[in-house]
């Protein structure tokens, strides 16, 4: 594109102005610069109609500055951890929060591990996983409906080892106990079979 500007007094006199118009597009407070140009360059945007390169502002890309900056794809920062959201804006990103059973900031997520140091998690055993954790009892008791407490077991196993009698011994945290019926005795060596 050319522009011509011709201006004439009334005596006659004459110029010609032929100006370097340059066009500044830039977007969401980009700055306009001036491409670097080779001579030959130069010379063929004189009088010509140029439109200038932009620097952009932390947060936006493109030609013009036109496009936010995707933080989360995480092409010059890390972004949020996996489980979380990422956020997106025009001056970096924000993490939700990590999910339950994890601690962190949501770019960094950890397992929180519920039994370590936590005696009231469950009755007798606890055993960590992945963002959660389940209770298990000692022997000669039994999980309650609640998943975490354990009581003394009532009844004995239908596989116990005893020759004919198995109870529970209310004295000895619910361990099975074997006897044996009237007129036989407990062999003292196994304390299971009856003689």
């Amino acid at each position: 594109v050319n522009l011509t500007f011709l201006v004439q007094d009334t005596k006659n006199g004459s110029s010609t102005l032929s100006p370097n118009i340059q066009l500044c597009r830039c977007e969401n407070g980009g700055e306009c610069f001036v491409p670097e140009a080779t001579s030959e360059q130069d010379a063929a945007i004189e009088n010509t109609f140029l439109v200038m390169s932009c620097n952009c502002p932390s947060g936006y890309t493109g030609e013009f500055c036109g496009d936010v900056r995707d933080f989360c794809a995480g092409e010059l920062t890390p972004s949020c951890n996996a489980l979380v959201t990422c956020t997106n804006s025009p001056t970096g990103f924000t993490c939700g929060d990590c999910p339950n059973g994890y601690d962190g900031n949501g770019q960094i997520c950890s397992d929180i591990d519920e039994c370590e140091g936590n005696q009231t998690v469950c009755d007798q055993i606890c055993t960590n996983t992945v963002s959660s954790y389940f209770c298990g009892c000692n022997d000669g008791f039994s999980l309650g409906s609640d998943e975490r407490n354990c009581s003394a077991k009532l009844q004995c196993d239908a596989n116990n080892d005893c020759d004919q009698i198995c109870y529970i011994d209310p004295l000895q945290a619910g361990q099975e106990k074997c006897d044996c019926n009237l007129g036989y005795s407990l062999r003292e060596s196994d304390m299971k079979s009856c003689d």
